[in-house]
């Protein structure tokens, strides 16, 4: 029996739902775990990260909604285009992010609010010292760690999943993106989840 992990319309059901969303997170992470058990601050980390400081997903627990997004349209342009769905897509997909986990802070500043008085307000930002060798490669890292078996078409999916956005030259994008088609798949889904755009 297929994973309920691997249909689009579960996925969708969970968006709406922090806990089923935690709940379904920590499956996937304790599925993840072949050659080690994944740190508990890990996985608290990645429920209660935001997916960005400013843009996409920028609330306490957008890292989590955000990755469920990507995994929803991966699996969605997966089944439309016929391509074979695994575990190796699910890890890909949810943690192409996994970056992020740390990676912010949570702050206070202070603003005027809507009767001209300052109040103290909480928001994100980045953490100053944190060190990375690059979006893709990070989150690879992560994935790898856990999973080392990951596909090599995945991993580059992973590393590349940023697009014409990322560090570095993009022909090595273009390059992955024409060898393996999850790349461009990733990307995509990515995109599509950052836009929230719901056409499909």
């Amino acid at each position: 029996m297929r994973d309920k992990l691997f249909d689009p319309s579960y996925i969708n059901k969970l968006l709406d739902n922090p806990n089923e969303m935690k709940s379904a997170a920590n499956k996937i992470f304790a599925q993840l775990e072949s050659v080690g058990e994944v740190p508990q601050i890990y996985r608290q980390l990645f429920c209660e990260m935001p997916a960005s400081v400013k843009y996409h997903d920028c609330e306490k627990g957008g890292l989590v909604k955000h990755s469920f997004k990507v995994l929803k349209y991966v699996l969605t342009l997966a089944n439309n285009f016929g391509v074979v769905i695994d575990w190796n897509m699910v890890y890909a997909s949810f943690f192409h992010d996994a970056v992020k986990i740390g990676a912010y802070e949570e702050a206070k500043r202070w603003c005027k609010d809507e009767n001209n008085k300052w109040i103290e307000v909480p928001y994100w930002k980045y953490v100053e010292d944190k060190m990375s060798f690059g979006h893709g490669h990070d989150s690879l890292a992560f994935i790898l760690e856990y999973y080392p078996m990951l596909t090599v078409a995945w991993q580059f999916a992973v590393r590349y999943h940023m697009g014409a956005f990322m560090e570095g030259d993009k022909n090595d994008y273009a390059k992955a993106a024409r060898k393996y088609p999850e790349v461009l798949l990733l990307h995509t889904a990515d995109m599509i989840a950052v836009s929230e755009w719901e056409a499909i």
